[in-house]
Parts: C-alpha cells; sequence; structure tokens
C-alpha cells in the first residue's frame, strides 16, 4: 500500500463510518417510535375495553328497565302483548317486545 492510498482509505472508512452513524440513528430512531406505537396501543386498547363494557351493559339496563317498566301497566289491565291462548305456536315469528324464550 502507498502513502497516495492512504488518504483515500481514510476518507472512505470516514465516509463508512458516517453512513454507518446515521444508519444506526435511524434504527434506533425506528425502534422508539415502534415502541412508543405499541405504548398507545395498549392504552387505547384499557380505555376502550372499560368504555365498551359500559356501553353496553347500559343497553341491557335499559332494555331491563323498559321491560320491568311495562309489567305495572300489564298488571293493571292495560295493554297486554298478544298470547297465544290456543296452545299453537305463532310459526316462529318474534313478537314485538317479547323474547321466543318468553313465549315458550
Amino acid at each position: 500500500m502507498t502513502t497516495s492510498d492512504q488518504p483515500d482509505l481514510e476518507a472512505q472508512v470516514a465516509a463508512m463510518s458516517a453512513q454507518l452513524e446515521a444508519c444506526c440513528r435511524q434504527l434506533l430512531e425506528l425502534h422508539q417510535l415502534t415502541a412508543i406505537g405499541h405504548l398507545l396501543a395498549g392504552i387505547v386498547h384499557e380505555i376502550n375495553t372499560p368504555v365498551g363494557s359500559i356501553l353496553s351493559n347500559h343497553a341491557v339496563s335499559s332494555r331491563s328497565l323498559d321491560i320491568l317498566g311495562e309489567l305495572p301497566d300489564q298488571a293493571a289491565g292495560g295493554p297486554q302483548a298478544p298470547a297465544a291462548e290456543s296452545g299453537a305456536d305463532s310459526g316462529g315469528a318474534d313478537e314485538p317486545g317479547r323474547r321466543r324464550q318468553d313465549r315458550l
């Protein structure tokens, strides 16, 4: 190796070292962004789970209160849902406000 080749090699090593450092910084930044994404996904999941549960329970509670609100009207002789007194099934069609299990 001659002394004239040495500055060229040093310049190539310096350029490759700078490129390697840039790649390392980019890789580190990518890793940090991935970690932040996973953290945010976990936070969103933790917030969404109780909210979904609350909304679901609210819907069930509302339907239950509606059904309970109809009971005093039915007991007092108010509007009643049609009953299958003949014992024949209505062909499987659901009546409004009543579940299939209630008719059986």
